[in-house]
């Protein structure tokens, strides 16, 4: 080798070895393997986990309440006790945190489901007259962000935290209101109220939900409240604006005129959030950067996994040396290997049997075979060998990344998958089909140029593992710092959805 050789090995090797041992990269390559991220990352959210302790402030009640409710929102039945229990922190956080109209949403629809309709009515109304609402999650996400370990500058976290949040408050204020509403003469002077009451509680949260989801529920209660008698079961622009000039005439007729202007700056503020914050577009969005972000974490361990798979083909290949005969056994085993992974990563047992067809090939033996040294089958055999380095490697890796924790728990959480997604069952049987290929292209080679099999496929798997070694190499070379920028652009996109999404959408979301 070359002075100029030596000196790009040493620094190609030297570039490899700090790009996996520093501490910013590392998580990148050693995620691949780790299987409890997942569960530990979940276990830091109270909200999913339920791992709920006595109440010792603020957040902690929130917490109490937000799990109340959502159990309302199910239909599952709350004890005695517990209704009571969350009626009394709701009426504390009442008093300690007297701007914010959560407490008493939370207590109107505590009181409802207790049977007390009218105490709940004066809790909403109480409601309809505080400055805020705040669901006070924030903080315990923060806190879970702090508790992350390697983990913590990378996106899937963020992108799996946001799936952890709670909108169990928002829709159970959404219940509540539809039923005042329904049970409201809505032309009357307290009916009038009612729809004045509601349009102000889904401003609150319209303004201080973090999320879309909880946003769109005070967007939907403004104009829910609004709509004519008639038309409540209809959705359009033009029974909503004739809705708002009725409740103007209702408000003027009741004496209630000084709401009015309130109203219309409400109003105006609800049609301006609608048309500039798109909640399907902004789902779409999250799906695709949840999803890239699962396949950027561990996408340069999977790489690196799949050159040493390379550099095992290449050591066998040199190893063996190509004698004229093949091990029985050692084909057995290798085949068999080859089908079990086809066979447990698809489930298809026509994909596995054709694995086992293609790897028995390798026994064939040719007849009058020569004894001649076998270095190079032209460059149409290196083509094809190539060919099925390339496709299997990109297989493997693509199969290792889906069958990694963060491709499991963002694909196990999210609604719907993007188009691009690709499915890991399928990629690890096309990893193990791909391989085994070469039990037929060994045999091909060896009947034409009437040489030993083995021979041609020690050739084979040389080939196709310095292929793989040296493509794969290359790639985290190039790739890795590519992957990590791009990775740590999501980072700090999902990390300001995770405390407040429309905020994001708003100001600097795409």
């Amino acid at each position: 080798m070359t002075p100029l050789g030596r000196a790009v090995l040493g620094a190609a090797v030297g570039g490899t070895i700090a790009l996996i041992a520093h501490p910013s990269s590392r998580p990148y390559f050693f995620g691949v393997g780790n299987f409890d991220s997942g569960d530990r990352i979940r276990r830091a959210m109270p909200d999913f986990s339920r791992n709920l302790t006595v109440p010792r402030n603020l957040d902690d009640a929130a917490l109490w309440l937000r799990i109340g409710l959502e159990k309302t929102v199910r239909n599952e039945p709350l004890k005695a006790a517990e209704l009571k229990t969350l009626r009394q922190l709701a009426a504390q956080g009442q008093e300690k945190d007297r701007g914010n109209a959560f407490w008493p949403q939370a207590q109107a629809v505590l009181e409802a489901k207790a049977g007390n309709r009218e105490e709940a009515t004066e809790f909403w109304r109480n409601a309809a007259k505080r400055g805020t609402w705040n669901d006070r999650q924030n903080p315990l996400l923060q806190s879970a962000v702090a508790a992350l370990g390697s983990e913590k500058n990378q996106a899937w976290p963020y992108a799996l935290l946001n799936m952890c949040r709670n909108h169990a408050s928002a829709t159970a204020v959404e219940r509540y209101a539809r039923t005042q509403l329904s049970r409201a003469n809505l032309t009357s002077a307290n009916g009038a109220m009612t729809r004045v009451e509601v349009i102000r509680n889904g401003e609150l949260i319209r303004k201080g939900g973090r999320t879309m989801l909880d946003s769109l529920v005070g967007v939907k209660l403004v104009d829910l409240a609004v709509y004519p008698p008639e038309f409540m079961t209809v959705s359009r622009p033009k029974q909503l604006y004739l809705g708002r000039g009725q409740l103007y005439q209702t408000l003027r007729a009741e004496g209630m005129a000084r709401d009015i202007p309130t109203l219309v700056r409400t109003f105006h503020e609800n049609d301006a959030w609608s048309t500039i914050v798109s909640p399907e577009e902004a789902e779409s969005n999250f799906r695709e950067m949840a999803a890239k972000a699962a396949i950027y974490a561990v996408l340069p361990g999977a790489v690196l996994v799949t050159a040493l798979v390379g550099a095992v083909a290449m050591g066998f290949a040199r190893a063996t040396g190509g004698g004229p005969r093949i091990p029985v056994s050692f084909t057995i085993a290798a085949v068999t290997a080859l089908t079990a992974l086809a066979w447990f990563s698809s489930g298809s047992l026509l994909g596995a049997g054709a694995v086992a067809v293609c790897g028995a090939f390798v026994l064939y033996r040719p007849r009058h075979e020569r004894t001649i040294e076998v270095k190079g089958l032209g460059p149409l055999f290196q083509f094809v060998i190539g060919m099925l380095s390339l496709c299997a490697g990109l297989s493997c890796a693509f199969w290792l990344t889906g069958r990694s924790v963060p491709a499991r728990e963002i694909s196990a959480s999210l609604p719907a998958l993007p188009d691009w997604w690709i499915d890991p069952s399928a990629t690890g049987a096309l990893a193990a089909l791909f391989v085994s290929l070469i039990g037929l292209v060994a045999p091909a080679y060896a009947l034409v140029y009437r040489v030993p099999t083995a021979r041609v496929l020690a050739l084979a798997v040389k080939w196709f593992g310095s292929f793989l070694f040296f493509g794969a190499w290359i790639l985290i070379l190039v790739g890795t710092p590519l992957v990590i920028s791009a990775d740590r652009d999501l980072q700090s996109r999902l990390s300001k959805i995770l405390l407040n999404e429309p905020v994001y959408y708003l100001t600097d979301g795409e």
